[in-house]
């Protein structure tokens, strides 16, 4: 007589008594049948000895590849800078507003900054909230240091009124710090409100290998709102820059027009938010095939971005380039702009956005006149404003009249 009940056997002197049937999960025994007397749940397939433990460790593959990847755009931003610096007083560097060139290629490095801390088996306290600081901080100095000098060109060429007027690099700035700002309070708000932890997320209790941390927020409804409210201020943000490329599509200077830089970046970052977001959406994809295309694609906007704005002008100034006119002169047969005769006399700006100097031999003084000139013609056009037509024979003497007959300079 057992606790199982009376012992018996067979003839072929086999068990007759119902057995205990045992199987450790986890690291401890569990009965699993009879079910009478069970304590757990038989797990079949048993799990491979590799899975049974939780080794979450930095060092995967897609970690390795994005380090990399985002390494080399690290790299490529800060290239960029130092050529900035050294070609700080080229003609065309200062007509792009060097200051906020390298707000643009420092907001890269914070973008980049992002990625470093979005890997996905280094989760912690800090890189929770790092990576979204640094991505929505980033986005903000970088896009928005190229959205706010081509807004100061746009208010220079739409000036109507012919009068002189200056914004300073200070007024420039001043419009970039309200943006972050902004962008800063709600920072705080999801960093106070949504409380971002590191928690560990379970899969499957008999498979510990494929368990992971995540950063979570502690509540959910807060940081959704917040979320949403900085989705909507950078949707606003866009539309800003885009705004402005549309503006300063038509001025005459290549150097002053970066319509098709803004727009073909807004294109690429809406493409690669879009596609994101399906993934996310529809779980069509792994925690793993997510982060790197999340980290290639925030690589791929930022090279793509600072290839069309600072290595083309770059690769001018390698090449000894002086002149960098529109599509849109060269078709009308006008005298190509070059940066040293733009805009001297009309709306003046700082020196970093247009170069009032007047240095140089007869030859560089005749093409500085024959381009503001140019200016003149584009500008008097823009406004409905009649002149007589300009001639390369023609004389210095020839002025531009307005309908009503008055000379203006």
């Amino acid at each position: 007589e057992t606790f199982m009940g009376r012992v018996s056997f067979a003839a072929d002197g086999a068990n007759q008594a119902a057995g205990v049937l045992q199987q450790f999960q986890n690291g401890k025994r569990r009965i699993i049948a009879p079910p009478l007397l069970a304590d757990g749940e038989a797990v079949y397939p048993m799990p491979e000895w590799n899975l049974r433990e939780f080794k979450q460790a930095f060092g995967s593959g897609s970690e390795i590849a994005v380090i990399v990847i985002t390494s080399i755009g690290f790299l490529y931003s800060l290239v960029l800078i130092v050529l900035t610096a050294v070609f700080w007083k080229n003609p065309i560097i200062r007509a792009s507003s060097p200051t906020f060139l390298c707000g643009v290629l420092f907001g890269s490095l914070l973008l980049y900054g992002s990625n470093y801390a979005a890997l996905i088996n280094v989760i912690n306290l800090a890189s929770c909230n790092i990576q979204v600081w640094f991505l929505a901080l980033g986005f903000i100095v970088m896009y928005g240091s190229l959205f706010a000098k081509s807004w100061r060109v746009y208010r220079l060429y739409s000036n109507a009124s012919m009068e002189i007027i200056k914004i300073s690099d200070l007024q420039v700035f001043f419009n970039i710090l309200i943006w972050f700002l902004i962008m800063t309070i709600l920072l705080i708000a999801i960093t106070i409100a949504g409380d971002l932890q590191p928690t560990y997320v379970s899969l499957d209790p008999y498979r510990p290998a494929n368990d992971y941390y995540a950063c979570i927020p502690t509540r959910p409804a807060a940081f959704t709102g917040v979320i949403i409210a900085i989705l909507v201020y950078s949707g606003l943000i866009i539309l800003v820059g885009l705004f402005v490329a549309y503006k300063v599509r038509r001025i005459p200077f290549q150097v002053y027009d970066e319509s098709s830089t803004i727009s073909f970046s807004m294109y690429n970052v809406a493409f690669f938010v879009v596609v994101l977001a399906a993934l996310r959406l529809s779980n069509a994809a792994s925690k793993e095939v997510l982060f790197v295309l999340q980290s290639v694609g925030l690589v791929l906007c930022v090279i793509i971005t600072l290839t069309s704005l600072a290595f083309t002008k770059v690769t001018f100034i390698m090449r000894g380039d002086t002149v960098m006119s529109t599509s849109q002169s060269s078709r009308e047969g006008r005298t190509s702009a070059s940066i040293r005769g733009v805009g001297s006399g009309i709306n003046k700006s700082t020196p970093s956005e247009v170069d009032l100097e007047s240095k140089g031999n007869n030859n560089s003084s005749i093409r500085a006149h024959k381009d503001r000139i140019v200016f003149l013609e584009s500008l008097l056009r823009k406004n409905n404003i009649t002149f007589p037509a300009w001639k390369a024979g023609g004389s210095s003497s020839d002025s531009a009249t307005s309908s009503s007959g008055s000379d203006s300079s």
